[in-house]
């Protein structure tokens, strides 16, 4: 039974699953079309199967975005267009970039095309452009010991 204490689901969740779950414990049928997510209670019952779940932090090209696996997670920065791969197998903490590393290369792609591919079929070109991140100049940040004319 999902609403009994100490079960533990090897399931990626996200912020964006509180919704549904708030709305299905309330008793609503379908929560709306809109939102996103899935209820946490379905997630941890089977009912609902998940293999990834992405996340994304600003846009353009000071955004980062995130796919994470069971055993992954891939995240990509537009300001300095840098790659993270972590494997949550081994660096629960996420201390270790897998990214350089010649033995994850698969997995590096697999998630890349995925998130791409994620991006692609929402319309949102914020992010990606023909099959790849869009490239963007870096973004420019005021220099915190000069004079920017603040008081």
């Amino acid at each position: 039974d999902a609403t009994q204490g100490g079960l533990l689901v090897h399931r990626p969740v996200s912020l964006l699953d509180i919704f549904p779950t708030f709305a299905a414990a309330a008793g609503a049928d379908d929560p709306p079309p809109s939102a996103e997510g899935a209820d946490l209670l379905a997630l941890a019952a089977g009912d609902v199967q998940r293999e990834v779940v992405y996340s994304q932090y600003s846009e353009g090209n000071t955004g980062l975005y995130m796919i994470a696996s069971r055993d992954h997670k891939y995240i990509y920065s537009a300001a300095d267009h840098k790659e993270w791969l972590f494997d949550l197998r081994i660096d629960p903490d996420e201390t270790k970039n897998f990214a350089g590393n010649p033995r994850y290369q698969g997995q590096l792609a697999e998630l890349r095309r995925r998130i791409i591919e994620r991006f692609e079929s929402d319309g949102y070109e914020q992010a990606v452009q023909a099959g790849a991140w869009r490239e963007y100049e870096p973004p420019v940040f005021p220099d915190p010991a000069g004079d920017d004319g603040l008081l």
